[in-house]
């Protein structure tokens, strides 16, 4: 669609936006698959909302008991090794 950034942040936001609007005060288990435990990650820990997280915390991170990885998708995000020293020598 026109205009739209499709990333980690803009499904994570999603994922936040419907557990907001359907599951009510229930504990949640996320789990993802390969690019989907990146974005269940970031949904959990609010990393995809930097700007409201000093505010208050998402629905998410008040409700995520849990998160299930599978084949994980962690080499598709390298902006932990760009900082990681030892990457960069």
């Amino acid at each position: 669609a026109d205009g739209i950034e499709y990333s980690i942040n803009l499904w994570a936001d999603l994922v936040n936006q419907y557990a907001n609007e359907r599951i009510n005060n229930k504990d949640i288990f996320l789990l993802g698959n390969s690019l989907g435990s990146l974005v269940a990650l970031a949904a959990a820990t609010g990393d995809f909302d930097t700007a409201a997280a000093a505010e208050s915390p998402t629905f998410l991170q008040q409700r995520t008991r849990g998160i299930g990885m599978f084949n994980c998708g962690i080499g598709l995000n390298s902006r932990n090794i760009i900082r990681d020293p030892e990457f960069n020598a």
